[in-house]
């Protein structure tokens, strides 16, 4: 639907482009001030962005199930003819479950990855 267009490109936009492109505007003034020496320095740096980006876009992904069960929520209680509720209990578990175990290691080893790597 167009709604769920719309959210997808807001995702992108909060989530891939701040996290992007000032990496890359980086990486083009490494490449420009030094080839030989940037080629190394970006391909050491490479798997960081990727987990990151990764984790931030699972994240993302669980707020986007979790959104409809807040909306929900919050819009019954302001109508007189109720729609079906979406459980925000079952949704908010799931979205604790991809937090804590997939968005948070991942954002811990992006870390690690940036200052060790």
């Amino acid at each position: 639907t167009l709604d769920a267009r719309r959210q997808r490109q807001m995702c992108i936009r909060a989530v891939l482009i701040p996290t992007s492109v000032p990496r890359g505007i980086l990486f083009g003034f490494i490449l420009r001030i030094n080839l030989d020496k940037g080629i190394p320095i970006i391909i050491a740096s490479m798997p960081h962005p990727f987990i990151e980006i990764f984790a931030y876009c699972l994240l993302a992904s669980a707020l986007y199930k979790l959104n409809p069960a807040i909306t929900r929520k919050v819009s019954n209680i302001f109508r007189t003819n109720k729609k079906s509720n979406i459980s925000f209990k079952s949704t908010f578990t799931n979205f604790l479950k991809i937090y804590i175990f997939l968005a948070l290691p991942l954002c811990i080893i992006a870390a690690f990855l940036e200052t060790y790597v």
